[in-house]
């Protein structure tokens, strides 16, 4: 066998290739681990992240067991699949196959309101958990230690939701989710579309609680909520635009105030 070296000549470091005299016993030992890697088949310990013995019918090797773990403490190397019960923000309540109640937390990429992904988490979905030394999520003053694995292979954006608007800010709409019959109760902040945002903007086809809207995920709106920025946007499906407020005052019908909402054409140019 050889090793590599390195040695010291004339000021410079040259590598080079050593040869090493092993004797029998230790040449069969190596021989033998090679011989156990290029045709193995596992032993034991199947699931991921777990201990797992290799070998050929002469030779084991054990490969000792990561740093994660599962919920399952007499197989912690395993994943262990949960029903989603209830969804929180940053965790996912859950229900493990033993019918004890777990908190699981959300991947770190995906916590937080009106995070959108796609697929989305729903109630009784299945999900496979992880055991994790610190998931940065706290429930009732405890570090959670179980997170999704995302076996599914959950990403950011891609989704749109359709909600209905309770309650109307300048820059944004408080929203919830809603499938045109039922409305969902959980709040969902979502940015106005830029040329639609602020107190004095005239908006064609102005939006009302309880329109329905459109809204999918972005990566930045600019619009921030208690110094979250939020990730929702409506999408204008339907066509809004800014435009003029003419209001006038009819004297034949009791000075009734009237009022008609006019696009706003771009500006023509004229050049002498």
């Amino acid at each position: 066998m050889s090793k590599r070296v390195q040695r010291v000549w004339n000021g410079k470091v040259i590598e080079g290739l050593k040869s090493v005299v092993m004797g029998r016993k230790k040449s069969a030992e190596v021989i033998a681990c090679v011989n156990a890697l290029l045709s193995w088949e596992v032993k034991s310990g199947q699931k991921t992240c777990g201990e797992i013995q290799i070998g050929d019918a002469k030779t084991t090797l054990l490969l000792p067991k990561g740093s994660g773990g599962g919920t399952n403490t007499a197989n912690p190397g395993e994943l262990t699949q949960m029903l989603i019960a209830h969804i929180h923000d940053d965790y996912l309540a859950c229900v493990g196959g033993d019918s004890v109640n777990y908190n699981v937390a959300k991947p770190d990429e995906f916590r937080g309101a009106g995070v959108s992904i796609n697929p989305p988490y729903l109630v009784n979905d299945l999900i496979y958990v992880a055991a994790c030394d610190a998931t940065g999520v706290t429930v009732s003053g405890q570090d959670l230690t179980n997170i999704d694995a995302n076996v599914c292979g959950r990403n950011l954006g891609g989704y749109l939701k359709m909600m209905m608007i309770g309650g109307l800010y300048d820059d944004y709409l408080l929203c919830y989710e809603s499938d045109g019959n039922t409305n969902g109760t959980t709040p969902y902040y979502v940015a106005k579309p830029w040329e639609l945002r602020g107190s004095t903007v005239v908006c064609v086809g102005p939006y009302a609680v309880g329109d329905y809207i459109v809204a999918g995920g972005c990566d930045h709106t600019g619009v921030e909520v208690d110094s979250a920025e939020l990730h929702l946007m409506d999408m204008n499906v339907c066509g809004r635009a800014p435009g003029r407020d003419l209001h006038w005052f009819d004297a034949n019908d009791d000075c009734k105030e009237y009022h008609a909402y006019v696009v706003m054409s771009a500006p023509t140019l004229y050049t002498a």
